[in-house]
């Protein structure tokens, strides 16, 4: 289910009203400062609707996180369940939708999360692992694949990884996006 505007303002009441967290700052912001493509993370979540595809910003978020957790799975708002992604660090969720640092226990308890996949920083040092995770979070959204694409390591990845990788997508509109950035020719209805 998709994160509906109402949605994402009662996740914001929620964490509010207790005053169990805290406004993504300028601090926060200028922290986020590894280059990708031409602007650097802080400066892209600072500027994007993050709540229109948690799991790419929350991807992006926990690339420039160090000693950080990314979190995918559901949490429940309004007595609905939803696709969502968070990052974790220390005693903190960072909450990409709401730009708020939460308290992880009042994260838990509010929203009871179903934790369905879990990705510690360390396996964001290799670029074809940061691609694979990646391009996941994008599959839904082809309009986010060129800024995806930008991170200058992707440009290393040997085209037959990508291909195989490629296999995996759904949506042919971001299988095509990503083609264009290889160079690759190929039939999709054949070869993927």
């Amino acid at each position: 289910m998709e994160i509906t505007q109402k949605m994402q303002q009662n996740i914001n009441k929620k964490v509010s009203v207790f005053d169990e967290s805290y406004d993504f700052d300028d601090l926060v912001y200028e922290a986020l400062d590894m280059e990708y493509g031409n602007k650097t993370i802080g400066e892209i979540l600072e500027n994007a609707n993050t709540a229109r595809n948690p799991n790419y910003y929350s991807y992006l978020l926990a690339l420039n996180a160090p000693n950080s957790k990314l979190l995918k799975g559901f949490i429940t708002v309004d007595d609905k369940v939803i696709l969502y992604s968070w990052v974790e660090k220390e005693e903190f969720v960072y909450d990409i939708v709401t730009k708020k640092l939460i308290y992880k226990d009042f994260f838990y308890e509010t929203f009871k999360p179903e934790v369905t996949a879990l990705y510690h920083d360390a396996v964001f040092k290799k670029d074809v692992i940061q691609f694979c995770v990646g391009i996941k979070t994008v599959e839904n959204t082809p309009e986010l694949v060129k800024e995806f694409l930008s991170y200058k390591g992707f440009n290393k990845i040997n085209k037959k990884t990508v291909f195989k990788i490629l296999t995996e997508i759904d949506n042919e509109k971001t299988r095509n996006e990503v083609l264009k950035f290889y160079n690759m020719e190929t039939d999709l209805g054949h070869n993927i």
